[in-house]
């Protein structure tokens, strides 16, 4: 791997070196990468050879001036590349696979509702076994949507779809094994009397006009 990092790089050039740097082959599997610089994440996923099963290796995801790694199940920490071959400090550094959280990013710090939910469900777009999950962020209509792409002849359908109505997030649609309003909860501190499942029938505010 590279030294320490020429001033030139940003901090999203940097993770993206290191996490590409897991790809390859491992025995049974290939480990591939899934870089996507518009939402400045950067991921690894192990498939293997009959390409029945698919699991995340490592991601991170830049926020602001910081790199949130949210999953890594290396023998060789993400962190410690980060540290040692690019110099980045540990204080920039947030292991969300953990339990150590983002500052400003839970509800009622310096961070809206609408970044909240469109952070929260863009987190479920990547790849998938034989599908592909598209993230739709539509921040003029605070609607934020991640459809399934499968690789036949159907139609692509909804995944997780949710609104933000004033001041609170409306679920429209949730068929996800880990389901937003808990991710809502958990990583973005939003109370739960703030989140309509208007996929299970609980009551949806009326729009603004």
């Amino acid at each position: 791997m590279a030294g320490i990092v020429q001033e030139n790089l940003s901090l999203a050039q940097i993770t993206r070196r290191e996490v590409e740097m897991y790809a390859g082959d491992c025995g049974n599997c290939t480990l591939y990468p899934v870089l996507d610089d518009d939402n400045l994440t950067y991921t690894v996923v192990s498939m293997t050879e009959d390409r029945h099963s698919a699991s995340v290796v490592v991601m991170a995801q830049i926020v602001r001036d910081m790199v949130v790694i949210l999953e890594d199940t290396t023998d060789k920490p993400l962190m410690d590349a980060l540290m040692v071959n690019a110099g980045v400090p540990r204080d920039k550094i947030i292991l969300a696979y953990v339990g150590e959280k983002v500052p400003g990013t839970k509800y009622g710090e310096n961070i809206s509702l609408a970044q909240i939910t469109r952070r929260e469900v863009q987190l479920y777009a990547g790849e998938c076994l034989n599908c592909e999950l598209f993230s739709l962020l539509d921040d003029t209509q605070q609607i934020y949507a991640v459809v399934v792409l499968v690789e036949t002849d159907r139609p692509a359908s909804v995944m997780v779809m949710a609104q933000v109505i004033g001041d609170t997030v409306v679920i429209l649609e949730d068929t996800t094994d880990k389901p937003l309003v808990d991710a809502l909860m958990i990583n973005g501190g939003v109370p739960r009397d703030k989140i309509v499942l208007a996929y299970k029938g609980e009551h949806r505010p009326e729009s603004n006009p």
